[in-house]
């Protein structure tokens, strides 16, 4: 295989610094695709300060999501249309890469809230997530009497248990009581469905 034009531009001193996008993204698409990396140490750093001040991310979330950025943008490049600038449209991908990573963390915390403590169920009867899903959850909490249902799906949507108590107009610590009789409940009936799913 022969030298690449980018390949050409170095060898002639040119700067990756220097080196226009498109040039890169040309050399990528052409089979060169090391050369990915001279866009990732162009745009990391300020890509990094971008998503940081914009959705507060922990040092720890931010190595995936910057990672996870890079390689949806990579396997992206095909669809960027040539002569547009391109830490835009990094952007808006990396942006994008950082609501579903939200999404998946809000879905993974109403559930959690959903859910009893696992530290008081055998290891045999946690659920699997995966299989269940939350549509099985939602019909599980219909089942539910009214009183536990109510206080469970309050708290789900983020309610604390003094505002709970205030708009049921019940005393704090039966808004307590439900909530912990529920989800036993909801394990319960959550453990039978799992153990139907792994009889089929």
């Amino acid at each position: 295989m022969g030298n690449s034009i980018l390949d050409e531009e170095l060898k002639q001193g040119m700067l990756k610094d220097e080196l226009d996008d498109d040039l890169v993204i040309n050399d990528i698409l052409n089979g060169n695709k090391q050369q990915f990396k001279i866009l990732m140490q162009r745009y990391d750093k300020k890509l990094y300060i971008h998503l940081k001040r914009r959705f507060f991310f922990s040092p720890e979330d931010m190595d995936d999501i910057m990672q996870d950025a890079f390689i949806r943008s990579y396997k992206s490049l095909r669809t960027f249309k040539k002569g547009r600038s391109f830490y835009p449209w990094l952007v808006k991908i990396a942006e994008n890469v950082c609501k579903d990573y939200l999404k998946k963390k809000s879905n993974r915390k109403r559930l959690e809230e959903l859910y009893p403590p696992r530290d008081n169920i055998s290891e045999r009867n946690e659920l699997n997530d995966e299989i269940l899903g939350l549509e099985t959850i939602t019909e599980a909490i219909k089942k539910l009497p009214q009183n536990q249902r109510e206080v469970l799906i309050l708290r789900a949507e983020g309610y604390s248990y003094a505002e709970i108590s205030e708009k049921l107009d019940v005393p704090q610590g039966t808004v307590m009581s439900r909530l912990n009789r529920a989800r036993i409940s909801l394990q319960e009936k959550l453990a039978y469905l799992k153990m139907q799913v792994g009889e089929k």
